[in-house]
């Protein structure tokens, strides 16, 4: 993936967000940033592939998104402002893959969404909006309430409605795409990942995990909740061991433990993508697990980490203001 390809996704980020300005003046401002576009950039392009080996396999596709948000996150810096739409969007319009050939269309099933906050109403208008667009652009109608679920809660009360929903609902064999982007690791309790993968199988999880706010999360959380929010190997440890535990070997217990969770073969890709602030801290690091075998997805995954992972804050700034014609032209950029 080039810095082109990476700014021909931002602009489809920008543009889209345009294109709903009047559905709502509220935007999700809190935790978003340049190195937000590497998580975003990794779930519309991973999409496309999922789709379309899932179904080749006589899979029905899912997407369950655990933090929605309100649909388009706002970024505003000294030198640049903008607007962009998030996981919840994306999933809607990388979601949906014409194939020419046959004139028809690969898409998810079904599309959850569960936010905690009364801006999920917010989402709701934008979802409207993007399905009238959507519509005319691929001849195909989303609607809320029957393509799409929005779940207003939280995500560890809402995943046993989302299970027996989908069981109860559909008999044939399932592939389910899971977002996970919370703002703490301590939002998602470890027996919220374990059903997951003990009630539907075939999941394929990108988890971003805020390296950020690991030890603000250890100290903060009570007793009670530690004990629900910790994976199986580290809930043994005392306060004083977990907040000695660099950043790194915290993260790598908590994916295996991942593996672990799923009791079958799945494929963790442990280097993943990090971002990282402009002093090189870790912010946050981009978890990716898959069910799928084909050796496509191996080679997918692997070459966006690769082409993701170096791209700095600042280069993303650089390329977003070149998007949006406040920075020289990306070819001088490149």
């Amino acid at each position: 993936m080039s810095k082109k390809d990476v700014s021909d996704y931002i602009k489809e980020f920008i543009d889209r967000a345009k294109e709903l300005e009047g559905c709502s003046e509220f935007f999700n401002e809190y935790g978003s940033d340049f190195w937000s576009f590497k998580k975003l950039i990794f779930l519309a392009h991973y999409i496309r592939p999922f789709l379309d080996i899932s179904i080749k396999n006589n899979y029905q596709p899912i997407y369950i998104d655990a933090c929605a948000g309100c649909g388009i996150n706002s970024i505003k810096k000294e030198n640049v402002a903008v607007k962009f739409i998030g996981s919840p969007l994306i999933s809607i319009i990388y979601g949906i893959h014409h194939i020419k050939k046959r004139n028809e269309n690969n898409k998810f099933l079904k599309w959850f969404f569960v936010e905690k906050e009364d801006y999920y109403i917010e989402l709701e208008k934008r979802i409207d909006a993007l399905s009238k667009n959507i519509e005319m652009e691929n001849n195909i109608k989303i609607e809320n309430g029957k393509d799409v679920e929005i779940l207003h809660g939280n995500f560890n009360d809402k995943i046993d409605e989302i299970i027996n929903y989908i069981n109860d609902n559909y008999k044939n064999k399932i592939s389910v795409l899971v977002f996970v982007d919370p703002y703490s690791f301590s939002e998602i309790d470890w027996n919220t990942i374990e059903k997951l993968y003990d009630k539907l199988k075939a999941v394929d999880l990108i988890y971003c995990f805020s390296s950020g706010t690991l030890k603000r999360a250890l100290d903060s959380c009570s007793d009670e909740k530690l004990k629900k929010v910790l994976p199986p190997s580290l809930k043994d440890k005392s306060r004083g061991e977990l907040s000695l535990m660099p950043e790194e070997a915290f993260e790598e217990a908590f994916a295996e433990d991942i593996v672990n969770a799923a009791r079958r073969s799945i494929t963790y890709f442990g280097k993943g993508i990090t971002t990282r602030n402009r002093v090189n801290t870790e912010l946050y690091r981009i978890m990716f697990f898959t069910h799928l075998k084909q050796i496509a997805v191996k080679n997918i995954t692997e070459r966006i980490c690769d082409d993701l992972n170096p791209l700095t804050a600042k280069e993303l700034e650089t390329i977003t203001e070149c998007v949006i014609g406040k920075a020289k032209n990306l070819k001088q950029f490149i």
